[in-house]
């Protein structure tokens, strides 16, 4: 079994976006109609417009490796209103199982093995917020119930969603000059593509101003010699929830050793570089609840017991230097094999302009004159809807 080593990153990389991008484009045509009308009724809202949160609340990061199994739902109870849970499709149903309702979902595979995701006859989801892309599969989202908040994919390199997505998703601005307008797009937040949905929440949590973070069930390995955790499905016979082992998607001969021993694979072992990538870039104080997980003591390790009691402290007390992560996690990068360049983090793209068709990034980036008609215009609208 092959030890931790990350070799070729640059093909790697440059297959999995050729790979997904068919899909991307194709989701992006379907979803344009559901989110334009989404956007009017109120259903769909663009992440920029979320509230952001002003002082210290922590978060709970949830993956499905199967130490999330072993954490201690119960020891939540009523004390998990002080956290606000982000999870992903395939383990929603481990915390409504124990009677926790979380408060997003973050979805970012544009396949359709969504389509899977086992519903409870409840009203429950639609509590629920769905985080996603307008590159999501196309039919999971149609099924969402509940409420929708759209942010972009950030892929340097990739036209499709750096150069054609803003310009397919935007609201025209006209100006008394009809040579020059304006196109804003409506879901101008971009998180960079990290491979995976955790990293996805991590990002999302991180911009609205969650810290510290708590990882539960991030393992990125099979710990426990498990593939993943239970996979929660409600029995309409029985009337309740019965978890299923899940299946493992790879054979002996793909599976590698992490450097604490955890069988992991080559596209776990990706996510993990990602995962740093992700930290480094947003800084966050950030704690793991496994002891199963291949980030090992990379990351501070803290036991979920008594969380709601300790969260304040554990903020205060972080043990890593923020001025210090970016070097931290780029040193921990470098070992994976990647190039030591000790560059900052790339700024957003320029905005894009064909002929007199500008497409901006940002509202603060628009002429003022612009700016003030889409605040009259913002101003009409909401008192329309408060008068109806």
């Amino acid at each position: 079994m092959q030890r931790e080593r990350l070799e070729d990153l640059d093909q790697t990389g440059a297959q999995t976006l050729a790979w997904w991008q068919d899909a991307w484009a194709r989701n992006m045509a379907l979803n344009a109609s559901f989110l334009q009308k989404g956007r009017k009724s109120g259903k769909v809202k663009a992440a920029h417009k979320l509230p952001k949160i002003l002082e210290p609340r922590p978060a709970i990061i949830t993956g499905s490796g199967s130490s999330l199994d072993e954490f201690p739902f119960e020891n939540l109870g009523k004390d998990c209103e002080q956290f606000t849970i982000f999870c992903s499709v395939s383990n929603i149903n481990s915390w409504l199982a124990h009677g926790i309702i979380p408060d997003y979902v973050v979805a970012v595979d544009s396949a359709s093995a969504l389509l899977n995701f086992q519903y409870k006859p409840t009203d429950d989801y639609k509590k629920i917020t769905l985080l996603t892309t307008p590159t999501i599969n196309h039919k999971f989202l149609l099924k969402w119930p509940g409420p929708i908040v759209i942010f972009r994919p950030h892929q340097p390199g990739m036209d499709l969603v750096e150069q054609y997505l803003p310009k397919m998703y935007a609201d025209e601005i006209e100006t008394e000059d009809a040579r020059n307008r304006f196109f804003v797009p409506q879901f101008p937040i971009g998180f960079i593509n990290a491979g995976c949905t955790v990293n996805s929440m991590i990002e999302n949590a991180c911009y609205l101003g969650y810290e510290p973070l708590f990882l539960v069930g991030v393992d990125f390995g099979y710990s426990n010699g498990k593939p993943g955790s239970l996979r929660y499905a409600y029995d309409k016979k029985q009337k309740k929830w019965i978890g299923h082992e899940h299946k493992g998607l790879f054979t002996m001969e793909q599976l590698r050793l992490s450097k604490n021993g955890i069988r992991t694979t080559s596209e776990l072992l990706h996510y993990k570089l990602q995962f740093y990538i992700v930290w480094s870039m947003t800084r966050a104080r950030i704690y793991n609840c496994s002891t199963k997980s291949i980030l090992g003591n990379t990351v501070p390790v803290v036991s979920p017991i008594d969380l709601a009691l300790r969260w304040r402290g554990l903020y205060e007390n972080y043990p890593i230097n923020e001025s210090r992560l970016y070097d931290y996690c780029m040193d921990l990068a470098v070992e994976m094999g990647v190039k030591d360049q000790r560059q900052k983090p790339q700024e957003p793209p320029a905005p894009a302009s064909v002929g007199n068709v500008q497409v901006v990034n940002s509202f603060e980036s628009l002429p003022p004159a612009v700016q003030e008609e889409i605040k009259n215009k913002e101003k009409k609208e909401n008192e329309q809807e408060s008068n109806s």
